[in-house]
């Protein structure tokens, strides 16, 4: 998925993952999902049954976890 003409794509959990830890977050899907089920982080349900993320959610997360700005 590409961020073109300023749409936020829906990325997956391994993708949300890795941006978080390239953030310096120690976070796993297991957290993801529980964040998403309790509402901290927002999340998408496909039909699979497997959550997906907007990059930007993401993003904020690691702002807050990390007190950045």
């Amino acid at each position: 998925m590409s961020d073109q003409d300023g749409i936020d794509p829906l990325i997956s959990p391994g993708q949300a993952v890795a941006l978080l830890r390239d953030k310096g977050l120690n976070v796993d899907a297991r957290t993801l999902r529980r964040w998403a089920t309790s509402g901290r982080i927002p999340a998408r349900k496909i039909p699979s049954g497997q959550f997906r993320y907007r990059r930007s959610d993401v993003l904020v997360i690691a702002d807050d976890l990390t007190g950045a700005a």
